[in-house]
């Protein structure tokens, strides 16, 4: 049943052809991001040994903050250009997680944005991401190897906008990416690998 209504979303914002209506609609999608985002940030907040007892709640709204992300993968290349950079901005709270399952999601939205988002003026959110992206890569097998995997695609891909929309920032941010992948050498051969592509890439 949620993949077809998946299904019929993607649709739908397809279907779409006037820009008003586009930013209507994403609009509605940010709206139920921030509200799903801000709720699970209260709830993976430092709590009491009493208020820890019972975790089915929060389970819940985790679940509940992974289905609109799928929602955001989905709809990323029709959403408004201007709705991008705040739902980049929501959707940035979560890579400090403790909860992998929703850090591996958030890189992949993200992934999807960027993706999509070659001619979308959203360097202006790029130079807290690429801080973030960097110091999660850097801790290396400290991380999940497949999440620093991705998230060293995802810096790449951040570099690459960084690169094709302002040179400075590229250049600034550059070394502090090359020293994170330096973290990810310790880890395994395969991580050791792939981070030899991702900097022959960069530079």
């Amino acid at each position: 049943v949620r993949r077809c209504a998946l299904e019929s979303l993607e649709k739908f914002f397809r279907s779409l052809k006037s820009s008003t209506v586009i930013k209507e609609a994403s609009r509605l999608v940010l709206s139920e991001l921030k509200r799903c985002i801000d709720l699970t940030m209260k709830l993976t907040a430092p709590r009491t040994v009493d208020a820890c007892k019972d975790n089915r709640i929060s389970k819940n709204e985790h679940l509940e903050v992974l289905h609109v992300l799928n929602v955001v993968n989905l709809v990323a290349p029709n959403l408004s250009p201007k709705i991008v950079p705040k739902v980049l901005s929501e959707v940035h709270k979560l890579f400090g997680s403790q909860i992998p399952a929703l850090t591996r999601h958030a890189l992949k939205t993200v992934e999807a944005i960027f993706e999509t988002s070659r001619d979308r003026n959203i360097v202006l959110e790029l130079g807290d991401i690429v801080v973030s992206l960097a110091s999660f890569v850097s801790l290396g097998d400290k991380n999940p190897l497949d999440t620093v995997i991705l998230a060293a695609t995802v810096l790449k891909l951040a570099m690459d906008l960084l690169y094709t929309g302002q040179s400075s920032l590229w250049i600034k941010n550059l070394a502090l990416v090359c020293q994170s992948m330096m973290g990810m050498y310790d880890a395994s051969m395969f991580i050791h690998y792939r981070n030899d592509l991702i900097v022959i890439n960069l530079i």
